[in-house]
């Protein structure tokens, strides 16, 4: 199971990072799954810290910001102009 470390508040000041022991995760059952609700919580506002994988692994918090980044990735609009009559 994959679990999502995040916060939903701003952290007092002096913290970089919160206290990851008394957190509660989200869990999820895919890497693909907890992205894509990383990106909500992202969405929404709340701070990702990071993903801890089944195998002991973790996708730090540069990692899932730089994937938010890619799926929001906002391509320039067409300027388009009107012949007058």
């Amino acid at each position: 199971m994959y679990e999502i470390f995040y916060t939903d508040a701003p952290l007092p000041k002096g913290m970089s990072e919160p206290n990851f022991d008394g957190l509660m995760p989200r869990v999820e059952r895919t890497e693909g799954e907890a992205l894509n609700y990383a990106m909500k919580l992202l969405d929404y506002g709340a701070s990702v810290w990071h993903i801890k994988k089944p195998e002991g692994g973790v996708i730090e918090r540069s990692e899932i910001s730089a994937e938010y980044n890619r799926r929001n990735l906002k391509w320039p609009t067409e300027s388009r102009t009107r012949n007058s009559a």
